[in-house]
């Protein structure tokens, strides 16, 4: 897809930016359409959300229960996020080195497995909590496994084979019932004048500033880690896509145009002797003269803000 460097007028930028928003919507709407029709000729009672690093699932998936709560079914989501195993024991079995969060050998398997057991079963199920940011689970939450729930799964692990094996149990909450595997991800890139953006930059992109804010994690360890997290998506995940149903392009043309300032932050904190210096330059002059988009921009449930710190919405600088 095509996007300008910047804009003449503010109203330009709105514009272009609410066009892109609104076609991510129509992909929501689309799949929530194919998830009505499975429920009323398959008995749907399971869905896995899944997709890369920063494609965009946590978004996607509050969105797609909010498009199937208006069309009357109830959705209760669980992130296989909340499963992480804590730091420690991270570290423990990685030998001290840090761990890869996009591993399934980072899951807390046997806890996946008993709130699987306890949606099968039906009643209260006690759900993890997990805090990125002090790397352990830091509480609990609960639900009430109501019959009549769709109990959606979103994750980047959720189409590996022991993952899914366990919803695949979980599929079986009637005796009818099945899984809907679908997937989330940038699809396109995005074409400038004389620069081009891949799909798994832009997502790169989206993590350097995503760790930044959420994830007090500098840029510098985000780019020590991402060759490891391309590694695993080539092996482990993108050949499994092929089992998603239906995957939704989360690719807004909007996105260099918004992301230049907050990179050109992020990356100015790597030192000058720091292994990932030169890629970092690399970066900040290939996103020169882009801009022109701003927080205040953004729909209140744009997919942008599982990147950006929402106290920024008003602002119109950073």
């Amino acid at each position: 897809m095509y996007a300008p460097k910047t804009f003449a007028t503010p109203e330009e930028a709105k514009t272009f930016v609410a066009d892109s928003e609104r076609h991510f919507h129509e992909e929501i709407v689309a799949l929530s359409e194919t998830i009505v029709e499975r429920c009323m000729q398959d008995a749907l009672r399971c869905i896995s959300l899944t997709g890369p690093t920063c494609a965009g699932k946590t978004t996607a998936a509050a969105l797609l229960t909010e498009e199937l709560s208006r069309k009357g079914l109830g959705v209760c989501t669980v992130s296989v996020d909340d499963f992480y195993l804590d730091r420690c024991e991270l570290r423990s079995s990685a030998n001290g080195q840090e761990a890869d969060y996009d591993s399934v050998d980072t899951i807390d398997l046997s806890a996946l497995a008993a709130t699987v057991s306890g949606l099968r079963r039906g009643g209260e199920v006690c759900i993890p909590i997990y805090d990125f940011k002090k790397q352990m689970r830091t509480g609990y939450r609960y639900l009430h496994a109501d019959n009549d729930l769709i109990f959606l799964f979103e994750g980047i692990q959720t189409l590996y084979p022991a993952v899914a094996g366990l919803l695949s149990e979980g599929a079986g909450l009637l005796p009818e019932g099945g899984s809907l595997p679908v997937g989330i991800n940038t699809q396109s890139g995005i074409e400038s004048d004389s620069v081009s953006f891949a799909p798994e930059e832009i997502r790169l992109y989206r993590r350097l500033v995503r760790d930044h804010a959420f994830r007090a994690s500098d840029a510098g360890f985000t780019l020590s880690l991402w060759q490891g997290v391309r590694r695993n998506e080539v092996e482990n995940i993108l050949p499994r896509f092929s089992l998603c149903h239906r995957i939704v392009d989360s690719t807004h043309a909007y996105e260099m145009n918004l992301l230049a300032p907050y990179l050109r932050q992020v990356l100015s904190e790597v030192p000058a002797d720091s292994p990932f210096a030169e890629q970092a330059r690399a970066i900040c002059e290939k996103i020169q003269g882009f801009g022109g988009v701003y927080p205040g921009y953004l729909n209140a449930d744009s997919l942008y803000w599982e990147f950006l710190k929402k106290e920024t919405e008003t602002g119109e600088t950073i």
